[in-house]
């Protein structure tokens, strides 16, 4: 990673605490000091002489409700006062901004054409999305500053956070999620490790600068194919062969990234239990029975093994 000179300060707005705390200590490790920037932390009116002493600036994403988050600037407002005054701004976006194509079309490729479905309940947070990478490009064109747009797709490995919430109710009602997901169609999650690598990346590489990058994981499947891998108790059922949805060739070429963790690696096989049925190891779904003593399983296959908490 080829580090430009002079960026040694980078300033954190949104996002999860989760990956707040990754990227800054990723930048820390890589010699740059990094803060975050929260709403109240400055006087009102002042927020460019909060971001003066800064030389790039890294907005995460505060709009899906995966676990705790930090309150956030508005991208807008972020720009008006940082613009011309960092070297460098990058911004988290989303695969969701792609429009929808068939599968004969993929992988989807960052030049893709952009589109705000109209599903209600994802119209909204595409076209706000869609309408911040727009307003960094327009602010890049008009200031000296250096632009990197990130579109990663679903992330896992954040404690209650989106990925952890399906595979839970996975777990318990296998057609419930089903249905309740299957809008999503073919998902490629990204661990919240490697989302922070390509950030780090993404804030100090030259190679980077005035690109948007597609950072995606290794594997392809469905909601349904989980569902059917729990109650089949058997992972390997989430193998599945078919192309990739998102490709990630741009950010592994110029940035050097490349996924390193897989969801699969995450999941536990359940074990039998010796009075019958079935546990999953680490498991908290099993209580006690009053009547005989014994533990009944509430319905769970398989969970999350969570080495990151």
């Amino acid at each position: 990673m080829a580090d430009s000179a002079g960026l040694h300060h980078a300033l954190l707005t949104g996002g999860s605490a989760d990956l707040v705390d990754l990227v800054r200590r990723r930048l820390e490790g890589a010699g740059a000091a990094a803060r975050e920037l929260q709403p109240g932390n400055y006087p009102a009116g002042h927020l460019a002489q909060a971001c003066s002493d800064v030389d790039v600036v890294v907005h995460l994403d505060s709009s899906l409700p995966q676990g705790k988050h930090y309150s956030t600037v508005p991208v807008t407002e972020l720009l008006e006062a940082v613009a011309g005054r960092v070297r460098r701004f990058v911004l988290q976006s989303s695969v969701q901004v792609y429009a929808p194509v068939p599968p004969s079309q993929w992988p989807i490729l960052e030049h893709s054409p952009r589109f705000a479905p109209g599903t209600p309940g994802t119209q909204m947070y595409v076209k706000r999305k869609i309408d911040e990478e727009n307003a960094l490009l327009l602010a890049a064109e008009r200031a000296p500053m250096e632009f990197v747009i990130l579109r990663p797709t679903a992330v896992f490995g954040i404690e209650g956070g989106f990925a952890e919430q399906v595979l839970e109710l996975v777990g318990r009602r296998p057609a419930a999620a089903v249905e309740w997901y299957s809008a999503f169609g073919v998902m490629q999650w990204v661990h919240i490790e490697d989302l922070a690598d390509a950030i780090l990346v993404a804030a100090l590489d030259d190679a980077a600068a005035d690109q948007a990058f597609t950072i995606a994981g290794p594997e392809s499947f469905t909601v349904g194919e989980l569902a059917e891998a729990t109650l089949s108790r058997d992972p390997s059922l989430l193998q599945a062969d078919r192309p990739t949805r998102f490709a990630t060739m741009k950010a592994t070429a110029v940035m050097g990234w490349a996924p390193g963790r897989r969801l699969t690696d995450a999941l536990v096989p359940p074990e039998p239990l010796p009075w019958g049925g079935w546990r999953s190891p680490r498991s908290a779904h099993f209580r006690p029975e009053p009547s005989n003593g014994r533990f009944s399983a509430d319905g769970a296959s398989f969970l999350m093994r969570r080495p990151w908490l």
